[in-house]
């Protein structure tokens, strides 16, 4: 928490593995109206953002502003990834992340556990490599792969009645 104002270094290094490859897509930081650029105006922008979310509020209509505030940075956002380029993914790369995915985990809600997908055939992983790319190009994951079933599991001396 300290390296924000003690280690401007450190402050960084930090930021951009937060950021990831999208590192260069932002250079700009708006704080309410003030527009915040470069490497010391980034860090101010930020030291005034959070100096304002500490501070109390009297302000009635303080949670429509903070909801409108929110609505306008997820809407920046899309337009962000929304003008990103989506790279497909080659079956080299699905076929490299089938083999560092945990085995020997519980089925899905129709039934499929990872073995099913590493061990068929390839003309499933061909399918499967076709429904990824269509996801990445839509950006958006349908509804059925959300889903999911959630077992509880109880440790040996506890009541299953307990909570």
């Amino acid at each position: 928490m300290d390296s924000r104002s003690t280690d401007k270094k450190l402050f960084y290094k930090l930021m951009n593995r937060q950021r990831g490859s999208l590192k260069q897509v932002v250079e700009d930081l708006y704080v309410g109206e003030t527009l915040y650029s470069g490497t010391e105006g980034i860090l101010e922008g930020f030291k005034v953002h959070f100096e304002c979310l500490a501070q109390n509020s009297d302000d009635n209509d303080f949670d429509k502003i903070y909801h409108s505030q929110v609505k306008s940075e997820i809407s920046a956002i899309i337009n962000i990834v929304s003008n990103s380029p989506v790279n497909p993914v080659n079956l080299d790369e699905l076929t490299k992340a089938l083999k560092t995915i945990n085995k020997g985990k519980a089925a899905d809600i129709f039934g499929i556990n990872i073995e099913h997908v590493v061990l068929g055939p390839d003309s499933l992983r061909t399918r499967i490599l076709e429904i990824i790319n269509i996801i990445f190009s839509n950006r958006e994951i349908p509804t059925c792969l959300k889903r999911g079933i959630l077992t509880p599991v109880f440790k040996k001396r506890r009541s299953k009645r307990s909570r």
